[in-house]
């Protein structure tokens, strides 16, 4: 649900780093070679000519590196440092994979400038469509009305998720459950059709319904997914497995259906050996292609 709901927002965020990322290029070549004194003047064709690559390795670090990844967007700090570091790996291979070109002397200055405008202007431009979005989401734009079925463990950790991520615009009105009460319990859940259509004659329709009740009552769900096919509404399942002593479950699907794995043969440990393993190997990958940087810089300061 928040890959299907964050696959356009990655998409814009790539294509607005790609073209800030020939924008910043530009820039820094404009700065050291034509706003600055350079020791000695190089025509911008040379560096326009290594533009490609740049973009490649920018693309690959910056989805590597996870920048574009759903939970990115919580916080401005966790942005910043997202795109800090996306952008200090993507200078690091950039520089070590140029050192093998002799055929330009490269500016480390244009380097470093190139290396403060990128996340700068990438910066800016998360700040400027965040801000956007969410003074548009005040007038009642991007936004879907959830109704959740049923308020238990799974539908209260439900509305914490969607709380959790306020970007993708998901705000939930209530709850319809049989058991619970609370002033956020709207009905039963026999009730939640009538909810629909009287919302939906209200200037704030329900969008979305999340049946979140447990696998006992499949009646229920079955009498409710019944009701609801007539409306204009779109309907979730996020079944209740809590009431079983669940380990390492996981969805995956198998020809287009839907399988959980409520119990999973994998040690939980084998998820974090895996990605320690490759924390290492995309490490030992960067020290191989930094060493001529590395080794250049150790020259120059001796």
């Amino acid at each position: 649900m928040l890959q299907e709901h964050s696959r356009l927002f990655q998409r814009m965020m790539f294509a607005g780093d790609f073209v800030l990322t020939i924008v910043a290029w530009i820039l820094a070549y404009l700065i050291r070679f034509e706003l600055l004194v350079p020791p000695e003047w190089v025509p911008f064709e040379r560096y326009l000519y290594l533009l490609p690559w740049v973009l490649i390795v920018a693309s690959l670090v910056f989805w590597s590196t996870g920048l574009y990844a759903a939970d990115r967007a919580q916080r401005i700090s966790s942005l910043v440092f997202a795109v800090a570091k996306a952008v200090a790996v993507e200078l690091l291979v950039v520089a070590a994979s140029l050192s093998f070109y002799r055929a330009l002397s490269f500016s480390r200055l244009m380097l470093i400038l190139f290396g403060v405008l990128t996340p700068t202007l990438m910066i800016l431009y998360r700040l400027a469509i965040y801000s956007y979005v969410r003074r548009a989401r005040r007038q009642g734009k991007f936004v879907r009305r959830v109704l959740i079925v049923g308020a238990g463990t799974v539908g209260r950790r439900l509305q914490q998720a969607l709380e959790q991520f306020p970007w993708m615009g998901l705000v939930v009105v209530g709850f319809a459950d049989d058991e619970k009460q609370g002033p956020d319990i709207l009905s039963g859940v026999a009730d939640v059709a009538r909810i629909v259509d009287e919302s939906h004659d209200t200037d704030e329709p329900v969008d979305d319904v999340f049946i979140a009740l447990s696998l006992s009552a499949a009646d229920h769900i079955a009498n409710l997914i019944e009701d609801l096919s007539s409306r204009l509404v779109h309907v979730c399942m996020v079944p209740d497995l809590f009431q079983f002593d669940v380990l390492n479950s996981r969805v995956t699907h198998l020809a287009g259906l839907p399988v959980i794995h409520v119990i999973d043969e994998a040690p939980i440990q084998m998820g974090r050996f895996w990605k320690r393993a490759v924390d290492i190997a995309f490490s030992a990958v960067v020290l191989t292609l930094s060493s001529p940087l590395l080794l250049v810089l150790a020259t120059a300061v001796k």
